[in-house]
């Protein structure tokens, strides 16, 4: 693992703690799209944004995003399946990685176009003030 993976892969599970967990809904493995692909676009993004990866670090990880979706051999592979071959095949389980890091720049960008002072982020913190209160600590005891 290199510097850039160990990077992405400390944001990603810590955005966790608001896609995912603050921000969530009850059928989670329908909509890992959701919870590991917007977790990945983010984690990329803030990367980039808090100067942690380069410019060029970054457009290198949006490029193997795309090409590892496009090229993936169960693109087409719908939502119902993927909850039951998750853990069956790999190619299954980094589908919804892919698709929903494809989705959040889609949104992000088309947000943007259409409305020249919001972005995603404006999403995102709309859900997070909006969402249930966080159940991590709950039933910790």
């Amino acid at each position: 693992m290199d510097k850039q993976d160990y990077i992405t892969l400390l944001a990603h599970e810590h955005l966790h703690n608001w896609t995912g967990k603050k921000i969530r809904n009850n059928l989670e493995r329908l909509n890992y799209w959701w919870s590991e692909g917007f977790t990945d676009y983010y984690s990329r993004v803030l990367a980039l944004r808090s100067s942690v990866i380069t410019l060029e670090e970054f457009v290198e990880e949006f490029n193997k995003f795309f090409e590892n979706y496009y090229l993936s051999p169960v693109i087409n592979e719908p939502n119902n399946l993927i909850e039951t071959d998750y853990w069956q095949d790999y190619a299954v389980q980094r589908l919804p990685y892919y698709r929903g890091f494809v989705l959040a720049l889609y949104l992000d960008n088309f947000i943007r176009e259409n409305n020249k002072s919001k972005s995603l982020d404006n999403v995102m913190l709309d859900l997070f003030k909006t969402s249930k209160e966080p159940r991590i600590f709950k039933r910790l005891f």
